[in-house]
């Protein structure tokens, strides 16, 4: 809880900064760049509210400046944050132009970023059809790729999908494939992950 506290102090202090930056630095990268680092720290603080607004803010500076992964990213961050408020409609919106935006620009990295976000949005949904469909055609590209991260964490959203559709064996080939991957053991995202399901 502590560590809760001092991030939302933090970010606090960051939203700020960002507003002093806002109207004394015309430099739209700087302004943009506090922005995205802003909605990130209140993402993770759990200030979806402000959050909203740092990437909205970035989103908009992008825009002027022709930025198009900029762009992206903070469009993502718009979907997050809204998923974060429970708006998932509005989230879903944001997610698939930000998918829109990253494939334009190559960045494959925030597409599939985006694309396992807007599979968890389906499920909560219960989308789980158009969630399986969105995940199940990159598994085999997931697996070759050399990215455990990105594999994993598409394992992770075909077997939560899985279990709202009742497949147990198929949840537990995923989870066992999920559990030989090196990166569950290290990172607690995963470890959280396998003891509650």
């Amino acid at each position: 809880q502590g560590t809760m506290r001092a991030a939302s102090h933090l970010t606090q202090r960051a939203a700020r900064m960002l507003r002093a930056v806002a109207t004394t630095q015309p430099d739209p990268e700087l302004r943009v760049a506090v922005g995205l680092e802003l909605g990130r720290s209140c993402l993770l603080s759990g200030q979806a509210e402000l959050a909203l607004q740092a990437y909205e803010s970035a989103r908009s500076i992008s825009e002027s400046a022709s930025r198009i992964r900029a762009v992206g990213e903070a469009t993502v961050g718009c979907g997050l944050a809204r998923h974060g408020l429970g708006r998932l409609e509005e989230a879903e919106k944001d997610l698939r132009r930000g998918i829109e935006l990253y494939s334009s620009v190559d960045n494959e990295q925030g597409t599939w970023h985006a694309i396992l976000n807007l599979a968890d949005i389906y499920r909560f949904q219960g989308r789980f059809t158009e969630s399986l469909g969105l995940l199940e055609p990159h598994l085999d590209q997931a697996r070759m790729a050399q990215r455990p991260m990105r594999y994993a964490g598409l394992l992770l959203n075909l077997a939560e999908t899985q279990i709202e559709l009742f497949r147990l064996g198929e949840v537990r080939d995923l989870l066992g494939e999920l559990e030989e991957l090196p990166v569950t053991r290290t990172h607690p995202r995963y470890q959280v992950a396998l003891a509650l399901i």
